[in-house]
């Protein structure tokens, strides 16, 4: 096998599947971990930490609400990002390019954001 052939196959081997990130992705910053993005794990905690710690203080007064639902948005925001970011390192490694948004949102559609890569790029398997 050629080296760029293993390192594919190296790098396929070691992706968090997008299902397991979204199910650790429950635990703050554990989503981020699976993906091997250890300063995103760390930022999650942090701000999940300080939203209720905020959303607890005593002397919050009519704000508690607003920051108590700011805890639980980011909750479920967490373990979106996960899926979504093993998702496109899943992808990337099967050969796919992913690419910014289009700037003209009436020009999305399912495959914006996505390009393949050349042919000569693709892994061929020998058997």
């Amino acid at each position: 096998m050629k080296k760029q052939e293993q390192e594919t196959l190296t790098n396929s081997q070691n992706l968090c599947p997008p299902g397991t990130a979204f199910g650790l992705g429950m635990i703050p910053g554990v989503g981020a971990l699976c993906n091997g993005e250890y300063l995103r794990a760390f930022v999650h905690v942090m701000i999940f930490g300080l939203l209720i710690s905020i959303a607890s203080s005593p002397g919050l007064g009519s704000l508690e609400p607003m920051f108590t639902l700011l805890a639980v948005a980011f909750h479920f925001y967490m373990p979106l990002e996960a899926f979504h970011t093993a998702k496109r390192k899943l992808l990337e490694s099967q050969g796919f390019s992913v690419v910014a948004q289009a700037s003209n949102p009436k020009r999305e559609n399912l495959w914006t954001g996505l390009k393949p890569k050349p042919l000569h790029h693709w892994p061929l398997r020998r058997h």
